[in-house]
């Protein structure tokens, strides 16, 4: 049954719309008017310098000359593919001979750094043992020093974070792939892994080369699937039976992915950064 309708009500309601209509032509002509007038009242070398300080490290010298000759929308575009952009000075001061660890497998890195460490806390061990000192946990100043003696400076697991350190700030400072490190940066941040945590600081290397710069410009999808360097960077990965086998109905996961469709690695970005 359908009932009848006022035309005063009907007056009402398209008075409303009306005004709420007429409230957002408004707003938008303010807007795109306050955007004009912003980007009117940036000269070119300001522009190139905004967006220096958005999509890279910071302008070295040279840079805002060079955006403002190109145009900020062909610097933007050329960003967007960092396949592109030759980058050989930055690859050639990162080979194997100046940064061995970031080259080894997870495999290598155990032999290489884990190994040793465990060898030389056996023989600590056991010379306490031999000494009848009991065994508090602590090691003593002089336990330290027999460690560092054991243990030669290249196979010190400190030299891994030194390693990945130095790489970065080299990258961030040197490369001509500005947003893509600024990409790397964002993400390692998001995963938030602390390399002194267990055995995190064996399985970081491969974190970031194997895990996190191979897709950051693929969807969401590919940069979050669970891999081995980023599950054993978890706080859980020694508890895989705490982890659900199988989630299904309209609230799990593959359910909300599947409405949330593919999403571009800038969506991701922006929409993670505002909901933290």
């Amino acid at each position: 049954m359908r009932f009848p309708v006022s035309r005063s009500r009907s007056r009402s309601r398209l008075a409303r719309l009306a005004i709420v209509v007429g409230g957002l032509a408004i707003a938008s002509l303010i807007v795109a008017a306050l955007t004009a007038a912003r980007t009117d009242a940036l000269t070119p070398r300001e522009q190139a310098l905004h967006v220096l300080n958005r999509l890279s490290f910071g302008p070295r010298p040279g840079d805002v000359d060079r955006v403002v000759r190109s145009g900020v929308s062909s610097y933007i575009e050329e960003q967007l593919h960092p396949e592109r952009i030759p980058d050989g000075r930055v690859e050639a001061r990162l080979s194997a001979s100046n940064y061995p660890a970031l080259a080894m497998s997870n495999a290598q890195i155990i032999a290489n750094f884990e190994v040793p460490l465990l060898e030389a806390r056996r023989k600590i061990k056991a010379e306490r043992a031999a000494n009848a000192k009991a065994d508090d946990g602590e090691a003593t100043d002089a336990e330290v020093a027999k460690a560092r003696e054991l243990i030669p400076p290249e196979q010190r697991p400190k030299r891994i974070l030194e390693e990945l350190t130095a790489a970065r700030i080299l990258r961030a400072s040197e490369s001509e792939r500005q947003l893509n490190e600024v990409m790397v940066d964002f993400w390692m941040n998001h995963f938030n892994v602390y390399a002194n945590k267990g055995q995190d600081r064996f399985a970081i290397v491969s974190f970031e080369r194997d895990t996190v710069r191979p897709h950051i410009w693929a969807p969401s999808s590919s940069c979050c699937r669970p891999r081995p360097s980023r599950r054993r960077c978890s706080s859980t990965w020694t508890t895989p039976a705490r982890w659900p086998t199988k989630i299904t109905g309209p609230s799990s996961a593959p359910a909300r992915r599947a409405r949330r469709g593919p999403q571009e690695p800038l969506e991701v970005s922006t929409r993670t950064t505002r909901a933290s």
